[in-house]
C-alpha cells in the first residue's frame, strides 16, 4: 500500500503556527533537545531494568546528521504540495519567514538533510493506532499526555517530545521503532497549522505520513518503499526520531557535546549513558565514562572557562570534580529520605553555584547568597526513589526548577507547605559546608614573616629587615594552609605614606599627602610636591580630605606550584577585603632584606581568582638590583594568586603548623 501524507478534517477554529508546546524549547534548540530527548530515552531504558537481554547495559544514544535524495524521502512531492497549501492558507501567510526558510531547505538543495536521534537498550514503542494509553499513541499521536508509570521518570507533562519539532525547520519528524517483541512501527508527523485545500475544505495542524488515505502507521518494514527501507530500519530495540531539515549551524557538534556534558555528566560518569555523534556516516565523537574527563577538560577547562548564558549555569567540570573528589555529606530530609551533598572549594569564582540533580540529570543550578567572597561549587541529589518522585512532582514542564506550589496541583500526599519545608532543609544542608569554607579564612594561623612584610608593603606599613641571607636553598614548603588576619587602616592623610603608585606616570607617591603634625597644613615629609594629582592627603599641596577604609588581609600557602623558566614558583593566595570598593591602583611589593632595600624573592606570575594574568614590572636601583615589584591596576576587594620563588632559608622559611 502506498505511503501518503494527509490530515484529519477540522470543522471549527484555527490552529496557528504559534505552537506553545514547541516554542517552549526554542530558546536554545540544541540544549533543549538534549535535555528533553535524552531524559525520555533514559526513562525508557529504566523500564527494561532487570531484562536479561539488556542487563546492565547503559542507555546508548546515537546522534546522526546525514543527507538523502528527494526520491528517498517518503512521498516527497505530496508532502511538498501540502506545505504549499499550509503556507498559503489564511492566517498562516503572516509566517512568511518560517515558510521561506523551510522551502529554501527543500527546494534549493539537491539533497534533504535529516538528523537522527536514535536510542538503544530501550523498549521502543508499542500499542496500536487506536490505543490512547499506548506508548506509540502518547509519543506520536497525542498531545499533553505522558504514560510514564515510573514516579521518578523525567517527563510527566507530555510536552518534552516536542523539542525535536522545534529542531526542524519544517517541523517534521519521522519515527521508527523496534520493541522487545520485534514489532516494527513507522510514522511521519508534521506539526504546522490548520490549512485549506483548493476546494476550501479545512484540515487540522497535524499532518501524518502513513499507509493509505487514513495514514495508518506501518507495522512491517517490507511495506516501506525499497529506496527508504535502509534509512528507517532498526537492528536493535529502541526508538529513532528523524528531524527533517534540522537547525544546524557551524560548530553544531561542539554545541551538542557541551549540552550533553552540561546536563548529563553524572550519568556518563556512572556508566549509565554513552553517546555517539555521526556526521554524514562518519563517527566523530564517542563519549562514555572512560573518556568523560578528557572531554570535560577539552570543553570546560577551568582556566579557559567563561560563564555562558545557557542553563544550567556553571562549569560542569567543577561539578564533576566536586562529585569525584569530595566526601558526600549524607543527611535525612523529611519527605525525601536520604540525600547527598558534595561540596568543593575552588580557586576561582566562575562557577559559584550548586547543581541540583535528579536521576542523574542536572535540573538546575543556583548560587548561595552571602558566599561571593569564596570560590565554590556543589552537587546535591536524592539517593532514593521516593525522594526523587517528590522532587519530580515539584518540577515545571521545562524541568528546570523545584517549585513547591506544584505539589498542590499534582500530589495527593504533599502540599505547598511540605515543599517549602523540604527546600528550606535542602538550603540548610547546602549552606553549612559553605559557611565552614568561609569561616576558615577568619581563623588566625601561623605567621608567614616574609609575606606579612610583603603585604604590609602593599598597603604602606613596611617593616624593617627580616633576617640575614644564608645563600642556602629554602626548605621544602609545607602544604598546610597558613595565614594571618591583619586589620589595618589605610589613610591618605596619615604620617605614614601609602604605597599606591600613580597609574599615569608610575611615580612613587608613598610620601604624598603626609604631614609632620597631625592632619592638614604643616610641612610635607617628602620635601617636594607630589606628582599624584589624585592625592587626597592634607599638607600644603592638597586639600585636606580623609579617605579611610579598613582592609582585612589574609595570606595562604597552597599545595600547588608552577615551573616558570625552569624554576619552581610556589603559589600563594592573597585575600584583600575592604569596607568600600577601591578603584584600581598599582601596588608596590617590596621587602626589607639585609641590604636594607632589596627584595629577596622572585615574583614569577600574578593572577586574579579567575586565572586572568595581571601585569607587573620590576623597580631596580642604579646597580640593576630589584628593589620592588609593581602589580598594575589592582582593585580592592580582590583575591590574588602570586607565584614566588624563595631562594634563601633564613629569609623565607615557612613555619610549619
Amino acid at each position: 500500500m502506498k505511503l501518503m501524507w494527509g490530515a484529519e478534517t477540522e470543522n471549527k477554529g484555527w490552529q496557528g503556527l504559534n505552537n506553545a508546546a514547541i516554542n517552549t524549547f526554542n530558546s536554545n534548540v540544541i540544549n533543549s533537545l538534549v535535555r528533553e530527548m535524552f531524559q525520555n530515552s533514559i526513562d525508557a531504558r529504566n523500564k527494561l531494568a532487570g531484562n536479561s537481554q539488556i542487563g546492565d547495559k547503559p542507555t546508548k544514544i546515537k546522534l546522526r546528521k546525514f543527507s538523502i535524495d528527494k526520491e528517498q524521502f517518503p512521498s516527497y512531492q505530496e508532502y511538498r504540495e501540502i506545505l504549499d497549501l499550509v503556507s498559503n492558507s489564511g492566517p498562516n501567510k503572516k509566517h512568511r519567514t518560517f515558510f521561506n526558510n523551510a522551502f529554501n531547505e527543500l527546494d534549493n538543495k539537491s539533497k534533504i538533510t535529516l538528523f537522527g536521534f536514535e536510542d538503544y537498550h530501550t523498549p521502543g514503542l508499542s500499542g496500536d493506532d487506536n490505543d490512547p494509553e499506548s506508548s506509540f499513541s502518547s509519543c506520536v499521536l497525542s498531545e499533553g499526555t505522558s504514560i510514564n508509570k515510573d514516579d521518578t521518570a523525567g517527563g510527566s507533562y507530555g510536552i518534552g517530545k516536542n523539542a525535536i519539532f522545534g529542531f526542524s525547520k519544517t517541523r517534521t519528524v519521522f519515527y521508527s521503532s523496534l520493541n522487545p517483541h520485534d514489532e516494527f512501527i513507522f510514522q511521519g508527523v508534521a506539526k504546522l497549522a490548520s490549512f485549506k485545500d483548493k476546494n476550501g475544505k479545512q484540515y487540522g495542524y497535524r499532518i501524518y505520513c502513513g499507509k493509505g488515505n487514513k495514514q495508518k502507521s506501518i507495522r512491517d518494514i517490507k511495506e516501506l518503499p525499497s529506496n527508504c527501507k535502509n534509512i528507517f530500519k532498526r537492528d536493535d530495540w529502541g526508538l529513532s526520531q528523524y528531524a527533517v531539515c534540522p537547525i544546524l549551524r557551524k560548530g553544531w557538534q561542539k554545541a551538542f557535546i557541551k549540552a550533553i556534558l552540561r546536563n548529563y555528566w553524572m550519568l556518563l560518569e556512572e556508566g549509565e549513558l554513552e553517546v555517539e555523534i555521526y556526521d554524514e556516516g562518519e563517527r566523530i565523537f564517542f563519549i562514555n565514562s572512560e573518556n568523560l574527563e578528557k572531554y570535560l577538560l577539552k570543553y570546560f577547562a577551568p582556566e579557559e572557562y567563561a560563564p555562558e548564558d545557557i542553563e544550567p549555569d556553571g562549569n560542569p567540570y567543577d561539578y564533576y570534580k566536586a562529585f569525584k573528589k569530595s566526601e558526600p555529606i549524607i543527611k535525612e530530609v523529611d519527605g525525601l529520605g536520604t540525600v547527598q551533598f558534595h561540596c568543593l572549594e575552588l580557586e576561582h569564582q566562575n562557577t559559584n553555584r550548586i547543581a541540583y540533580l535528579r536521576n542523574g540529570m542536572t535540573i538546575y543550578t543556583d548560587s548561595e547568597w552571602g558566599f561571593g567572597s569564596i570560590g565554590y561549587c556543589g552537587v546535591f541529589y536524592c539517593s532514593n526513589q521516593k525522594g526523587n518522585s517528590v522532587l519530580r512532582l515539584m518540577e515545571p514542564p521545562t524541568h528546570d526548577a523545584f517549585e513547591p506550589e506544584k505539589l498542590d496541583e499534582r500530589s495527593e500526599d504533599f502540599t505547598f507547605k511540605d515543599g517549602e519545608k523540604i527546600l528550606k532543609k535542602i538550603k540548610s544542608i547546602v549552606r553549612e559546608p559553605l559557611k565552614k569554607i568561609k569561616d576558615k579564612y577568619k581563623e588566625p594561623a601561623e605567621d608567614i614573616p616574609w609575606l606579612d612584610d610583603l603585604l604590609k608593603s602593599m598597603i604602606g606599613e613596611n617593616n624593617s629587615g627580616i633576617g640575614k641571607r644564608t645563600g642556602e636553598k629554602s626548605e621544602e614548603e609545607t602544604t598546610q594552609k597558613l595565614g594571618r588576619d591583619i586589620d589595618m587602616d589605610v589613610s591618605f592623610e596619615s604620617k605614614k605614606g601609602n604605597t599606591f603608585i600613580n597609574n599615569k606616570n608610575d611615580d612613587n607617591t608613598d610620601e604624598g599627602g603626609g604631614v609632620d603634625e597631625g592632619s592638614g597644613g604643616g610641612k610635607r615629609k617628602g620635601g617636594k610636591k607630589t606628582k599624584n594629582k589624585n592625592s587626597k592627603g592634607g599638607g600644603p599641596y592638597g586639600e585636606q580630605q580623609t579617605n579611610k577604609t579598613n582592609i582585612n588581609s589574609r595570606i595562604f600557602i597552597t599545595d600547588k606550584s608552577e615551573q616558570i623558566d625552569s624554576k619552581k614558583f610556589k603559589k600563594y593566595k592573597v585575600i584583600l577585603e575592604s569596607e568600600e570598593d577601591l578603584k584600581p591602583n598599582d601596588l608596590m611589593l617590596s621587602q626589607q632584606g639585609d641590604s636594607g632595600e632589596l627584595v629577596d624573592y622572585e615574583l614569577g606570575k600574578v593572577t586574579d581568582i579567575n586565572g586572568n594574568k595581571l601585569n607587573f614590572k620590576k623597580n631596580k636601583n642604579s646597580k640593576g638590583e630589584i628593589t620592588s615589584y609593581v602589580i598594575e591596576k589592582v582593585s580592592i576587594p580582590n583575591q590574588l594568586f602570586i607565584y614566588v620563588n624563595e631562594p634563601y632559608k633564613s629569609s623565607f622559611k615557612i613555619v610549619k603548623g
